[in-house]
């Protein structure tokens, strides 16, 4: 019996057979296995899965760099599902498929000692993978970290993983308010994770997923559970991604169904004009998106155009819109929206190709406002006389507080270095509430002159008319 035993493994490597001898032997020494890049199949992963079950000292084992197919997989999940020690298992690099990756699933939802596996993302391909590894990391207690995607291993926080996340989302931790995963790259296979998680939670109020090369598939996930309506999500910021329009237009689409969302952070994306106007036909009359960032992306005139209607009706409070090549002509659009919108108390248009037109357009519209308090509209193309305008204009307006414009901020002589100090100023200093003279737009309408800013809303006009 003994030599039959010793044939079925004489075509293994000696270092397998020596190991699969301490196995069997449940050897007490033998805490950490490495039996990494020796070849090892199917047929290898078979022994080795007899012996781990009943084995109760193995608390390590690599096995990564080996031909083990969804057969071996499957041999070795039977084995997890009944080992009581070990506590970290190495599988990258090998022939899993989806099947091996099921199998896998189902012996995490059952063992209670695994902390750590590591795995290749294919395993977990398409929706069928995700919801095998979701429903996983939903019943397994004891798994801290798992890995989908080839050998880089993602932190959140200082400790913990994606996996951690994906888990606590998923059992619907009522403790995890706010996530912030930032800077890792994680892609899009561990956004769609997350918002596969997401759906079975019914706590996160704060997503901060920055600088992550997300694209519009990880987008559009997300997308699906904003329009869901169920988790409580609050805040969410994508900055600095890359996000384009086919991933803004289904979140648009969300958006109308969404009705707990206060803030969005798009800012440092590739968004262009049908983003923007999807984002604006959406937001119009959005009862509760209370700031919307979309500083450097690539909108331009025809996307100011639609956000300028919006910004007219909408209920936002804070909109940000810098960096994004609009010119004279969006600047008109935006100003004719500054006329009647009640809200917004914060409009970013720093960094755009503004000159004087459109800086005389907005100082026309800034009486006419009452809702403004920081307005931020430093612009290469401005000279003297567009600062000039807005100064004037915001001298009759008793509301707003804060002004900045080429030469610098108005209302703090020393500026703010970057747009977080402009977003939340450390000093604040009031505008005269009585003005010295009238604005340049009154003083034009005394002398029974058009403004500027008038006779080029008039020529768009006419351009409209004859196109």
């Amino acid at each position: 019996m003994p030599s039959k035993k010793v044939d079925k493994l004489k075509d293994q490597p000696q270092a397998f057979q020596d190991a699969h001898r301490r196995l069997k032997a449940n050897d007490p020494d033998l805490k950490k296995l490495n039996l990494q890049d020796l070849k090892l199949n199917d047929k290898s992963a078979q022994a080795l899965a007899k012996v781990i079950w009943k084995n109760q000292q193995l608390e390590n084992l690599n096995l990564a760099k080996n031909k083990i197919g969804d057969l071996g997989a499957w041999e070795l999940s039977e084995a997890l599902k009944l080992n009581k020690t070990i506590k970290m298992v190495d599988l990258r690099n090998n022939h899993f498929g989806v099947n091996g990756g099921a199998a896998l699933a189902e012996a995490l939802q059952k063992n209670k000692t695994l902390e750590r596996i590591v795995v290749d993302a294919v395993c977990f391909d398409g929706d069928a993978g995700k919801k095998a590894l979701i429903g996983a990391l939903k019943a397994n207690s004891t798994l801290w970290h798992t890995n989908v995607k080839s050998e880089k291993v993602m932190f959140l926080g200082n400790q913990s993983t994606v996996a951690t996340a994906c888990r606590r989302l998923a059992k619907n931790d009522k403790s995890l308010k706010f996530l912030n995963i930032m800077k890792r790259s994680l892609g899009n296979a561990h956004v769609m994770a997350l918002a596969e998680a997401m759906n079975y939670n019914r706590s996160l109020m704060n997503l901060n997923l920055w600088d992550n090369k997300i694209q519009d598939g990880g987008l559009i996930a997300l997308a699906e559970v904003l329009a869901k309506n169920k988790v409580p999500l609050e805040n969410l910021s994508l900055r600095c991604n890359q996000i384009k329009d086919k991933g803004v237009v289904v979140l648009a689409k969300s958006l109308v169904s969404n009705k707990r969302l206060l803030s969005l952070d798009l800012r440092e994306n590739s968004i262009a004009n049908p983003g923007a106007k999807a984002l604006a036909n959406a937001l119009k009359d959005h009862p509760v998106l209370q700031e919307l960032f979309l500083n450097q992306n690539k909108i331009g005139d025809d996307g100011a155009e639609a956000l300028g209607i919006m910004y007219g009706a909408c209920r936002l409070k804070v909109l940000y819109l810098g960096n994004n090549e609009i010119g004279d002509e969006g600047a008109v659009y935006i100003s004719e929206g500054m006329k009647t919108n009640t809200t917004v108390h914060e409009l970013f248009l720093s960094n755009n190709n503004i000159g004087d037109i459109g800086a005389l357009a907005i100082a026309d519209s800034i009486p006419l406002n009452f809702a403004l308090i920081r307005l931020y509209l430093t612009n290469k193309k401005m000279t003297k006389r567009g600062e000039t305008a807005l100064e004037e204009a915001s001298y009759s307006n008793q509301f707003m507080k804060c002004l900045y414009v080429t030469a610098g901020n108005l209302a703090h002589p020393d500026g703010a270095r970057n747009e977080d100090d402009k977003k939340t100023p450390k000093r604040t200093k009031s505008f005269p509430k009585v003005a010295t003279n009238p604005p340049q737009a009154a003083r034009a309408a005394q002398n029974g002159l058009p403004t500027a800013a008038s006779v080029f809303r008039a020529s768009l006009s006419q351009k409209k008319l004859g196109s």
